[in-house]
This record gives structure tokens, C-alpha cells and sequence, in this order.
């Protein structure tokens, strides 16, 4: 599995306001207004090299309020449409990061490889391969009962910072994987509805980075490794 950190900076966009992922219909107004987002971006931070290049995107998130640091507006909503209209097959890291002032801001650059985050810096670790079936609920479930066996050290409430890596095959869109594996993260950031263990408090993620190992020999499996901690001071 390997682990990115961001090299050279291409390019740098002020953000007015970033958008959350919408799942309405394409003509709602929630909808419209984030494929304008979305079109905008792209026109700020085109033209940017092509595979074989490995690139990173980082998200400044100004949340404006002390009370939307910590609940709701999780960074996996801010991502996913972002990468996902600009070509999830570019990015080898993405991360992002919530404040309270600021301003938003979004980067785009070169990756360098880097070693694996140390216990010594206070980095929980929880690694298996969770195998194929990523979009379905047995998929997270095992993820998730896995994850919970290792007897992890639960965080404390507070802002959080996780880093979580896969490595799977070329063919497979790894946006796709954010989501389910997050779900799966409850026996560590805690579940505050106990009825529905799939909604942890991963809006407490303040700091967020993900990161791609492509793997041609794969196939339909996917390895998944973990790292979190309390938030540091800057």
C-alpha cells in the first residue's frame, strides 16, 4: 500500500463557497447550482496533465461557524463531486481540511510517495482486504466487524483526522470507495444512533486525507488500511 503527500502546487483557486454533494434531480436548484460549481472549477484549474501523471487535490474548508466544524458538513461531500467531475483516474491523493476562517481554497499538484504514519505521532492503525462487493451493505458490515474485532481505542469526542488508503484494481472508479468505508468506521469515531451503525460521527473529521495504490493484479478485491488520532494543533 503506498501513501502520497503533496509535491509541487499547479494550481491554486480561491472558493467563495463550497458545495456539499447534492442528490436531487438534475433540474432541482440545489442540482443546477452545483454542476455551475462544478463547471467553474474545472475551468479554473484546466488544463492539468493527464495519466500516467500523479496528482493531488487538497480542499481548504472555511466552515465560517465554530458550530459547523463538528457537525455536519462532512469533507467526503465536499470531495466526491469535485473528483468526480474532474476524473477520480487523476488523483492518487485527496484530502481536505475544515477551519474556521481563512477562506476555501482548492489545490491541485504533483504527489510524492511517503512512509507509513507512525505510531509514534500518535496514529491508531487497522488494515485487512475487505475482498469485493464494495457497493454492497455486506460489504461495510464485514468492514466494519473487522474494524471492531481489533479492539480499536475509540476517540474521544472532538475534531479527528483520518487518513484512509486502498489499493485496487485500474478499472475500479476508487470514489466510490470513500463512502462505504467511512460507514464502516463506527467502532472508532462512535455511533451516535446505535439503530443505525452506518452513520458514524465522521462529521468530527476534521482533517481527511485519502489515498490510491492501483494495482493491475487486484482484480475485484480491495485492501483498505485506516489511521486516525485526535486532532493536533496546527
Amino acid at each position: 500500500m503506498k501513501l502520497w503527500a503533496p509535491g509541487n502546487t499547479l494550481k491554486r483557486v480561491e472558493v467563495v463557497r463550497p458545495l456539499l454533494a447534492s442528490w436531487e434531480r438534475k433540474t432541482h436548484p440545489a442540482q443546477v447550482r452545483l454542476q455551475a460549481y462544478l463547471e467553474e472549477l474545472a475551468s479554473a484549474v484546466e488544463p492539468l496533465p493527464r495519466p500516467p501523471a500523479r496528482l493531488f487535490l487538497h480542499m481548504d474548508i472555511d466552515a465560517e461557524e465554530p458550530g459547523r466544524l463538528l457537525h455536519h458538513h462532512d469533507l467526503e461531500n465536499y470531495l466526491t463531486p469535485v473528483v468526480s467531475h474532474l476524473g477520480a483516474d487523476r488523483f492518487q491523493l485527496v484530502s481536505a481540511r475544515k477551519r474556521v476562517g481563512g477562506g476555501s481554497q482548492l489545490l491541485v499538484g504533483s504527489v510524492r510517495p511517503v512512509d507509513q504514519l507512525a505510531a509514534s505521532e500518535g496514529w491508531e492503525h487497522f488494515a485487512c482486504c475487505a475482498g469485493a462487493g464494495t457497493q454492497t451493505k455486506g460489504w461495510k458490515a464485514n468492514l466494519r466487524a473487522a474494524l471492531a474485532a481489533s479492539r480499536p481505542e475509540g476517540l474521544l469526542p472532538g475534531p479527528v483526522e483520518v487518513h484512509l488508503a486502498w489499493r485496487c484494481s485500474p478499472r475500479r472508479n476508487w470514489v466510490w470507495l470513500w463512502k462505504p468505508t467511512l460507514d464502516a468506521m463506527g467502532p472508532v469515531l462512535g455511533e451516535p444512533d446505535p439503530q443505525n451503525p452506518f452513520n458514524p460521527a465522521d462529521d468530527r473529521v476534521v482533517y481527511l486525507a485519502l489515498h490510491c495504490s492501483v494495482d493491475a493484479m487486484a482484480g475485484h478485491s480491495v485492501d483498505v488500511e485506516m489511521w486516525w488520532r485526535p486532532q493536533r494543533p496546527a
